[in-house]
């Protein structure tokens, strides 16, 4: 038996911080595209993307592809996105990690939740690190009239959509695991003296 959410514990302040953070970096994400909108939707013929899975090879392709078609103003702006990006996973984890140690916060999110979120942001990471490659295949075949794969438009909704993906299950599954370990230490605790 199942029981419902209390909203006294994490959940009344883990979520509200996590969608704090994520709106700040979508705004933020927002405000770093502005100035370079009008090459978004450009797609570079040149830019030829390979399989990669690694976040530092795809975002090294990007920024070369970037630089290489004179857009130096774009890979700045990519490049920022990417340090908010790092920081809003780590503001995640950090959340989840302090969010287990606060008394009153001993709920752990549900497992079937936690499982969906996982597999959503394993999806959302594919399409960051090989959606342009997928996109550049289609496009090569002539599935598709433009080449989708080559915007930059691409690069940086797919950068956000797994950012925020990744950092809002990271911060519950750290929280899960690190209450789960809470629950496995004797409930007597001996101070060290």
């Amino acid at each position: 038996m199942r029981s419902s959410p209390d909203k006294s514990g994490d959940e009344g302040w883990l979520r509200p911080m996590l969608w704090a953070g994520i709106v700040a970096y979508l705004s933020a994400a927002a405000v770093v595209m502005w100035p370079v909108r009008d090459c978004l939707l450009t797609p570079f013929e040149s830019y030829r993307p390979t399989l990669t899975w690694t976040v530092e090879a795809t975002n090294a392709l990007r920024l070369a592809a970037l630089r290489d078609a004179g857009e130096t103003a774009a890979a700045y702006c990519y490049h920022r996105l990417t340090v908010f990006s790092a920081c809003l996973i780590g503001f995640a984890i950090i959340l989840g990690l302090i969010g287990s140690f606060l008394p009153g916060s001993r709920q752990v999110p549900d497992p079937i939740r936690l499982m969906i979120l996982t597999i959503v942001s394993i999806l959302a990471y594919s399409a960051f690190s090989n959606g342009a490659v997928i996109a550049a295949y289609l496009w090569t075949s002539g599935a598709v009239a433009t080449n989708v794969g080559g915007m930059p438009a691409l690069w940086f909704l797919s950068t956000a959509a797994s950012t925020v993906s990744i950092a809002w299950t990271a911060a519950l599954l750290l929280h899960a695991v690190m209450l789960l370990l809470h629950a496995q230490r004797p409930l007597s605790r001996i101070p060290f003296y």
